[in-house]
């Protein structure tokens, strides 16, 4: 189940940074997708680890 979460956390977080940079949104909004999406590739990150996270 760990590999699922990773795996979607990291996809879900990678698509919002890139919809962040591509679309043209209000400042507080791209700074909002880019801190979401940041901290989900952080947490696939940190699944994915050897000693990292257990689920």
């Amino acid at each position: 189940m760990g590999f699922w979460i990773m795996l979607l956390s990291g996809l879900i977080g990678l698509a919002l940074v890139i919809y962040a940079f591509k679309k043209e949104l209000p400042k507080g909004q791209k700074i909002a997708f880019w801190l979401i999406g940041a901290a989900l590739l952080v947490f696939a990150v940190a699944l994915a680890l050897p000693n990292g996270l257990q689920l």
